[in-house]
């Protein structure tokens, strides 16, 4: 926390040497009086005697220091709007620093205010990051209202420090005016750094001091009629940096402005922030002494006049001269300091030289939350757009997962993107955002069942497809927001809200080709609908994809937020590899059964979306399960849940048949059923094609658990199935009908069917016989 977000009597030492330097003191006396643990209230009983016996200060930074120290102590009324809401019986004490003529506006700093205060004003703001130092990413962006770190001193001349000018009022000057009031405060800043030797950028366009609701660094933005009143104030240069040679070195340490545009939620935008690297390299400003005359314009005589020439240094967040009595002392200190520059430059060369990021580990644990597997029960939602054709060899991972629906903004996917690849292994029901109004008139269970949403995977075009007769044209990114973001909101809202439980589903974004706006809106639209970040992904093989990506949706996520979610630089083909590695099941991708002739068939999965209303039990049921990665706490939750009253799984069975856990009793019922069955089995079906056995029991006594012992024994001899009873019953005995034939070249030598319709009415079962 800053000096000026604390009162006086409650700094530290560190904070009454922030405040020492904002004012202007020394750095030889802020260290004696941080060494002699000078806090705030010990601040406020220093006397002169002290200072001038103790300290050694001379006179006039005796009266620098005491005149401020004195202020700190008048207390002033805070002014708050008439009918504002967050009005407080409060008072801000203000601490006026002693300002030098070229930093007059920065004055006030609030050393005592209220939390209400605090919580009210500042309760939209969060933390930005800066831009990467002396780099122009095309896609950086910035957010409105966000509140970049406090301005900044020296730190280890590598780290660049940081001035800001909020420009709110310049930025209006007529042109010439405004090149003069920029060239100044670059100028003097550069000379600073320069002198100082330290990496510096100075921003125009983010707030200096508090005023109003506004923060100090708060991010608000300048409209720019033309950048090259910007560019342009770098020809000050040669007029105020006398010394040819000198002038020649800042042009070297100067780059030129980069805008960064500033993106708000709420309008159009059209404000940037402007800044100005200085790189002083050692090579460049080493055994020199930096000295400008500062440009400004004189109203009376309509033209640009210049300040005496002077050298400027950096102390704390400011950029004063440097005084004449201390002057020889600090020239002495530049072989020093040049010495620092040439080593922090070497150390910054080899530390960066190998700083790679375990994305393999942070993926698995973003998609396992720190567990050895992926939670098998949860559904996945696949934002993405454009497949590349060597990126569709690495889907596996896709094909493994649970997936509730795809968002895909690729209008030929059907035909050569993901969708045509995934639909060679899932059936998937093609729809588009429209599909998602519900109708008035009808429930949201109906709504589930007309668009079969639990049935298959469903696959959104967001944006259109090509080759559809239906009119369904993809559009450019303007004609999108205006007729299909509202249709895209409502979608997502659907489902997070009416379809989907919350916390069980996550959301993947899968970013592989270029960045549009309507692939971050959807991004926005389910942040918004899941209150955050948690259960989001999002994984970009191209860094550039990222980055632009990144600079848009940080307008809903800040960006530290955004990389935590993020994997960046992975190809997709590690990502395909490292997520199996972490699915339960990723081992194969056909089943098997039993044919007539005693052998075995492949169920391919895209046939067995073709039956839905029954769940298959196959020969080799549950062995796609990777062991390797299932823990001793998977299994015990699978024990505890049969035990403390669930039905059994196949998975238990199959554990248990492992000799994983504990075997599943075989109770007297399932000997009886057992016989009766075989019996059925050895008639003559030619006679009656549908035979009906009804274990009767009393809920909770493992009536179920024996139906499936059952099923799970005779899979290897009958083709098994459990009946899903939410489906017509003339859609089971089509698809029971399926499942005989499949795979059998002679329909009249089929194997039984053997059905569990588990916990259903008589009625249900009379139905089903009479259809078949």
């Amino acid at each position: 926390m800053e000096w000026n977000e604390f009162p006086c009597g409650k700094w530290t030492e560190s904070h009454v040497s922030s405040w020492l330097k904002s004012i202007g003191v020394k750095e030889k006396y802020i260290l004696k009086l941080y060494e002699e643990e000078v806090t705030g209230p010990a601040l406020m009983r220093l006397q002169r005697e002290y200072l001038r016996d103790t300290i050694e200060m001379k006179g006039g930074q005796i009266e620098l220091l005491l005149s401020n120290r004195n202020d700190l102590s008048k207390p002033r009324p805070q002014k708050l709007k008439a009918g504002s809401s967050t009005q407080r019986d409060t008072r801000n004490v203000e601490s006026i620093a002693a300002s030098t003529q070229e930093s007059k506006d920065k004055v006030e700093c609030t050393s005592e205010t209220s939390e209400n205060e605090k919580t009210s004003i500042g309760a939209s703001s969060s933390l930005s990051n800066f831009r990467v130092f002396d780099e122009h990413d095309k896609d950086f962006r910035y957010v409105k209202h966000r509140v970049l770190p406090p301005e900044t001193g020296i730190e280890n001349m590598i780290v660049p420090c940081h001035e800001y000018k909020s420009l709110e009022i310049a930025h209006k000057l007529e042109p010439l005016k405004l090149r003069v009031k920029v060239a100044s405060e670059v100028i003097r800043f550069a000379c600073g750094c320069m002198n100082m030797r330290t990496n510096g950028t100075i921003h125009f366009g983010v707030m200096d001091k508090i005023k109003g609701s506004y923060k100090h660094g708060e991010i608000i933005g300048i409209p720019v009629e033309n950048q090259s009143d910007f560019v342009d104030a770098l020809d000050y240069i040669e007029n105020c940096f006398k010394d040819l040679n000198h002038h020649s070195d800042a042009r070297k340490c100067i780059r030129n402005p980069k805008f960064i545009e500033v993106i708000d939620k709420g309008s159009s935008g059209g404000n940037w922030i402007i800044e100005f690297d200085v790189v002083p390299k050692a090579r460049v400003v080493k055994d020199q002494l930096y000295s400008v005359t500062i440009p400004k314009f004189s109203e009376k005589t309509n033209k640009v006049i210049y300040e005496e020439k002077a050298p400027y240094h950096r102390v704390g967040a400011n950029t004063p001269r440097i005084p004449g009595e201390d002057l020889v002392h600090f020239i002495q200190g530049l072989k020093e300091k040049d010495l620092q520059r040439e080593e922090a430059e070497s150390s910054t060369s080899q530390t960066a030289a190998d700083t790679r990021e375990d994305l393999g580990r942070k993926l698995s644990i973003l998609l396992t939350c720190g567990k050895k597997y992926m939670d098998d029960t949860l559904s996945f939602i696949i934002v993405t757009n454009k497949f590349q054709e060597e990126h569709l060899k690495t889907i596996n991972f896709l094909v493994h997962m649970k997936i509730f629906c795809v968002f895909d903004f690729d209008p030929d996917s059907k035909t050569s993107g993901l969708c045509g690849q995934y639909r060679e292994h899932h059936a998937a029901n093609l729809h588009f955002l429209h599909d998602f109004a519900i109708d008035p008139g009808l429930s949201t269970t109906d709504f589930k069942k007309s668009l079969q949403l639990f049935d298959r995977t469903s696959w959104i075009f967001c944006n259109g497809r090509n080759h559809y007769l239906g009119g369904e044209d993809p559009c450019d990114e303007k004609t999108w927001i205006r007729t299909k973001k509202k249709q895209l909101k409502r979608t997502v809202s659907v489902i997070c809200n009416e379809i989907l439980p919350k916390g069980s589903f996550v959301v993947l974004f899968l970013l592989m080709s270029q960045v549009e706006q309507p692939l971050v809106d959807t991004f926005h639209e389910f942040y918004a609908e899941m209150n955050g970040h948690e259960d989001l992904a999002i994984i970009s093989e191209s860094k550039e994809n990222y980055n632009k990506w990144s600079s848009l949706a940080q307008a809903s996520c800040d960006l530290e937020s955004l990389e935590q979610i993020s994997i960046v630089g992975m190809p997709m083909s590690h990502v395909d590899a490292t997520i199996q590695s972490i699915q339960l099941s990723n081992k194969q991708l056909t089943r098997r059964l039993p044919v007539f002739n005693k052998g075995l068939c492949f169920l391919k999965p895209i046939d067995e979306d073709t039956m839905l209303s029954l769940d298959i039990v196959s020969t080799d049921q549950c062995e796609e399960t990777n062991l390797d990665v299932m823990g001793n706490d998977q299994v015990s939750n699978i024990e505890k849940y049969f035990y403390q009253g669930g039905k059994i799984s196949w998975m238990h069975l199959w554990l248990a048949e492992k000799v994983k856990c504990e075997e599943v009793i075989q109770r007297d019922a399932y000997k009886e059923t057992t016989k009766i069955l075989e019996a059925i089995l050895q008639d003559d079906t030619t006679k009656r094609s549908i035979q009906s056995v009804n274990i009767c029991h009393q809920p909770g006594s493992g009536g179920s658990t024996v139906a499936h012992q059952i099923l799970w024994n005779c899979r290897t001899k009958l083709r098994c199935a459990v009946v899903k009873q939410s489906y017509l019953i003339q859609t089971v005995c089509q698809h029971s009908v399926r499942l005989r034939e499949y795979e059998e070249k002679d329909k009249n030598r089929c194997l039984p069917v053997l059905l569990l319709l588990d916990d259903c009415n008589a009625e249900y079962i009379d139905e089903c016989r009479q259809e078949g």
